[in-house]
C-alpha cells in the first residue's frame, strides 16, 4: 500500500493519543498564557527602563545641586585671594616685615569671619615671614605668626572677638614655609593662581586640620616679590556644607581628589586623615563611600559616568561621578549614591500589582481560549481531511466552505492551490517530455575520426535550454579516403522552453540545407533565412560552424555572431583566437556571412568551442571566469584528452561558481589532434 493514501494517513493519525479537539484548546491556552505573560514582562521591563531613565535624571539633578554648592564654597576663595591680591598691589595692604603682618591681623579676621566657607586667610611676604588666620575646631579664632628672622618657630595665639591676639599663647612649632605645600602652589603658579592639594594643616592642636585654599603670587611692576597668599578652607567645613544638602533618607555624597583621596563628605564625622596623612577614598570607614570610591577610580576618576555599587550585605547602591567642571577650580570629582531600595520601591509595589493582574487576566484568557478553540475545530477537521486526501494523490478532492469568514476564504484558496497543483503537475510533465525530446536532438556520442580526438557536451540550467551542439553525418564535404566533419555550435538567447523550439527549428534548417550548401557561410546564410521568418522579434540565436580539412592540417570555420574558436600551436605554445564573424542569426534577412580558414600544426592542436555560459561563470564576489582563466586551464591540460580537458573545464567552472547549478546554460566543444 502506498504511504501516502488516504487509507495511511487515516491509520497515522489512530496512532495519536489525543484528539486536536482537545490540544488545539489547550495548546491555544497556553499560548495565549504565555502571551499575557510576555506582554506583562514587556510592560514591567519598559517600566523600569523609563523608571531607570527617572532614576539617572533624579540623580543627576542632586548630583548638579550638590556641584553648585561645593562650587559656592569653592568660588569665595578665590575670588577673596583676588581682592587681596588688589590691596596688596596697590599698597593698601602693607606686608613687607613682620610688624605689617602683625598689624594686617584684625582684617585678616574680619575677612575670614565674613565668609562661613573660609577657613584661614594666611599672607607671606617677600622675606618669608608669615601670618595666617584660622578657625579652630572648637569654632573660636587664632593666629599664626612666624619670624623668619626669629628661631623658626611658628607661635599660635587666640583672637579676641575684635580679631586682636590676646596674651594667651597656645603654643610654637618649628615651621619652614618654603616646605609647605601653599608656598609651592603658589610660586609655581605666579599671578595666575592655583589650588593647592590636599595638606595637613601645621597646628598645636590633637587633630590637625586637613584643607585646601586658592594660592598665587603678588608681584609688583619689576617682577619682584610682594607677597604669597593663599585663602584656605578645611575639609570639615566643606562636608558640613554638603551635609546640609539633602539626599533622600539614605543617599550619600563625597568629593575625591585627582589623586584619589578623600576631599569632602556629607558626613563631618567620617575620619579623612591618619598618621598625618590624607586618606585614601577607599580607605574611609564607611563601606559605602569606600565601594562607589572604588567604581570611580576604577572608571578613570575624571569623566562623568553612571554605576551600580553592590555592598557586602547584598544591597545594590546607584551612583553618578562627575568633575566639577570649572576653569579655576581644582580637579575633584563629585560622587553620588543612593540605594535602590530608596529608589525602587515605587516600582516594586507596581510589579506585584501587575504580577496580581497578569495572574487573573490569564485565568479568563484560558477560560475564554477553551470556548473560542472549540468552536474552531470543528473547519479544521474538515480541512484536514480534504487535505489528507490530496496528500494521498486525489488532486481532484475539494475544500467545503464552512465556519467563519475567514475559514471560508482559506477553504476557497486551498482549493485554488490544489487546481494550480494539477496544473504544475501538468506542466512538469511537458517539461519532462520536452526535456527527452531535446536531449535526443543532441548528439549522443562524438564522431570517431582518426587521427582527431572530440568530446562535447551541453548543461542546460531548466529542463530545457537554447544551447545547441551538432555533428551532422550527411556533410557534403566527407568522402571514404578523406574524412572530415562539421561541428556545430549554437546559442539562443534565454533558457527554457521557447529557446529550446528555436534550437530545433536551427537544427533543422541546418540539416535540411547540408545536401545544398557546401560553404559554411552559404550555409549559415540559408539557416538565418529560416530563422527570421520562423522566430519572434528580439529573440535570435549565435552559431558556429568549423569544418575539419581531410588532410587536418587546417580548418573552415563561419560565425554568426558566435565567439571564434579559441586554438592552441603546440608549436609555439601559444594560444590563437582568429579574427571573423558576422550578425547573429534571427535578425537580418539577407544577411552575407563569410568563410574563413585556420591552419592546424599536427598532433598536439587544440580547438575549444563553448557558449558564453563558460567564460561568463559568476564567482560569489561578482567576478567573471573569463577566457584567460579559460586558456590557463587549457594549457595546464593539453597532454590531456579531449574529455578530460573538457571535463576539467566543467569542474573548474563549478569550483569557481561555488554550485554546480549555473545561471545559464552550458555548452562546450574540445577537438584535439592526436
Amino acid at each position: 500500500m502506498d504511504p501516502a493514501s488516504p487509507e495511511a494517513a487515516t491509520r497515522t493519525g489512530t496512532r495519536s493519543t489525543l484528539s486536536i479537539a482537545i490540544t488545539y484548546p489547550v495548546v491555544l491556552s497556553f499560548v495565549m498564557g504565555l502571551v499575557v505573560l510576555l506582554m506583562g514582562a514587556l510592560t514591567t521591563a519598559g517600566m523600569q527602563r523609563s523608571t531607570r531613565d527617572l532614576l539617572d535624571q533624579l540623580i543627576h539633578q542632586v548630583t548638579e545641586r550638590m556641584r553648585l554648592a561645593v562650587v559656592d564654597t569653592l568660588e569665595t576663595p578665590h575670588r577673596v585671594a583676588g581682592l587681596m591680591s588688589e590691596s596688596i598691589s596697590s599698597g593698601r595692604l602693607e606686608v613687607s616685615d613682620i610688624s605689617d603682618l602683625e598689624a594686617c591681623i584684625p582684617q585678616a579676621a574680619e575677612i575670614a569671619r565674613a565668609f562661613p566657607s573660609i577657613g584661614s586667610v594666611l599672607v607671606a611676604n617677600a622675606r618669608d615671614d608669615v601670618m595666617w588666620v584660622e578657625q579652630r575646631t572648637e569654632g573660636d579664632w587664632k593666629v599664626v605668626t612666624y619670624d623668619d628672622s626669629g628661631d623658626g618657630n611658628a607661635v599660635e595665639r587666640l583672637l579676641d572677638d575684635r580679631g586682636l591676639p590676646t596674651g594667651e599663647s597656645l603654643g610654637s612649632y618649628p615651621y619652614t614655609p618654603s616646605e609647605r605645600p601653599w608656598y609651592r602652589t603658589a610660586v609655581e603658579a605666579g599671578e595666575k593662581g592655583a589650588w593647592s592639594p590636599l595638606y595637613v594643616w601645621a597646628t598645636t592642636d590633637e587633630t590637625p586640620p586637613i584643607g585646601a585654599g586658592f594660592a598665587r603670587e603678588i608681584t609688583n611692576e619689576d617682577g619682584n616679590r610682594l607677597a604669597l597668599i593663599e585663602i584656605g578652607f578645611t575639609t570639615r567645613d566643606l562636608s558640613e556644607q554638603m551635609g546640609r544638602i539633602s539626599i533622600g533618607r539614605e543617599g550619600r555624597a563625597m568629593i575625591m581628589d585627582s589623586g584619589g583621596n578623600i576631599v569632602a563628605t556629607d558626613d563631618p564625622g567620617i575620619r579623612r586623615s591618619m598618621d598625618g596623612k590624607v586618606l585614601p577614598a577607599t580607605a574611609v570607614d564607611d563601606p559605602v563611600l569606600a565601594g562607589v570610591a572604588g567604581s570611580a577610580i576604577a572608571e578613570g576618576g575624571g569623566a562623568t559616568y553612571n554605576t551600580r555599587v553592590e555592598q557586602p550585605s547584598g544591597t545594590w547602591w546607584e551612583a553618578e561621578s562627575e568633575p566639577l567642571a570649572i576653569d579655576w577650580g581644582p580637579t575633584w570629582n563629585l560622587v553620588i549614591a543612593i540605594p535602590d531600595r530608596e529608589l525602587l520601591s515605587g516600582v516594586r509595589q507596581v510589579q506585584s500589582r501587575m504580577l496580581l493582574a497578569g495572574v487573573l487576566i490569564l485565568i479568563g484568557c484560558g477560560l475564554i481560549g477553551f470556548a473560542v478553540a472549540r468552536s474552531i475545530v470543528r473547519p479544521i477537521l474538515a480541512l484536514r481531511g480534504t487535505a489528507a486526501a490530496i496528500a494521498g494523490g486525489n488532486l481532484e478532492a475539494t475544500f467545503d466552505p464552512r465556519g467563519g469568514r475567514e475559514f471560508i476564504e482559506l477553504s476557497r484558496d486551498l482549493s485554488s492551490m490544489t487546481s494550480g497543483l494539477r496544473e504544475r503537475f501538468e506542466m512538469q510533465n511537458a517539461l519532462e517530455v520536452a526535456m527527452e525530446i531535446q536531449q535526443h536532438l543532441l548528439p549522443q556520442s562524438s564522431p570517431l575520426i582518426d587521427g582527431v580526438d572530440i568530446a562535447a557536451t551541453s548543461i542546460y540550467s531548466d529542463e530545457t535550454g537554447g544551447d545547441y551542439f551538432d555533428f551532422p553525418e550527411a556533410d557534403p564535404g566527407t568522402d571514404a579516403e578523406n574524412p572530415c566533419q562539421l561541428i556545430a555550435l549554437g546559442d539562443v538567447t534565454g533558457h527554457g522552453i521557447g529557446a529550446a523550439l528555436i534550437m530545433a527549428s536551427a537544427r533543422s534548417a541546418l540539416r535540411a540545407r547540408l545536401h545544398v550548401d557546401a560553404d559554411l557561410g552559404t550555409l549559415l546564410g540559408g539557416v538565418n533565412a529560416t530563422l527570421v521568418e520562423d522566430i519572434p522579434m528580439g529573440r535570435f540565436m549565435t552559431m558556429l560552424f568549423i569544418r575539419l580539412k581531410p588532410e587536418l592540417d587546417g580548418f573552415l570555420w563561419a560565425s554568426a555572431g558566435h565567439d571564434p574558436p579559441i586554438v592552441y600551436d603546440p608549436l609555439r605554445d601559444t594560444f590563437h583566437e582568429p579574427d571573423g564573424g558576422s550578425v547573429p542569426l534571427g535578425l537580418v534577412d539577407d544577411e552575407h556571412f563569410d568563410q574563413y580558414e585556420e591552419p592546424l600544426h599536427g598532433p598536439g592542436s587544440i580547438i575549444v568551442t563553448a557558449t558564453d555560459g563558460v567564460w561568463e561563470t559568476v564567482s560569489p564576489d561578482g567576478d567573471f571566469y573569463g577566457k584567460d582563466r579559460l586558456r590557463e586551464l587549457i594549457h595546464r591540460h593539453r597532454d590531456r584528452s579531449s574529455r578530460e580537458i573538457m571535463d576539467a573545464v566543467i569542474e573548474d567552472t563549478n569550483r569557481f561558481r561555488g554550485h554546480d547549478r549555473a545561471a545559464d546554460d552550458v555548452t562546450i566543444v574540445v577537438v584535439k589532434l592526436t
